[in-house]
């Protein structure tokens, strides 16, 4: 499967077909997931990871499933900031 979405740090960019799309549609009513290939652009992921690399993650142990919150604003500002040009795009 072609890449029918990539995220880069300005902006989204939908490069699919109404048939892509359809067919993105189907096998996530299939499957309940679908594959985006390449959907985060290189300079994007090194800065994720750049990211990921300095921050420290705190265990929440207030909920029967444990899960890991990030101590670090700058990456959940940018994780938003994707987040919302996707909305504002799909």
């Amino acid at each position: 499967m072609k890449s029918l979405l990539q995220i880069t740090r300005s902006r989204v960019v939908f490069s699919g077909s109404d048939a892509d799309m359809e067919q993105a549609r189907a096998d996530f009513d299939r499957q309940d997931w679908v594959r985006l290939p390449g959907i985060l652009d290189r300079e994007l992921w090194n800065v994720i990871q750049q990211q990921l690399s300095t921050i420290t993650f705190e265990a929440n142990t207030d909920s029967i499933y444990p899960e890991l919150n990030v101590s670090d604003g700058a990456l959940l500002l940018l994780l938003k900031g994707v987040a919302r040009s996707l909305r504002k795009t799909v």
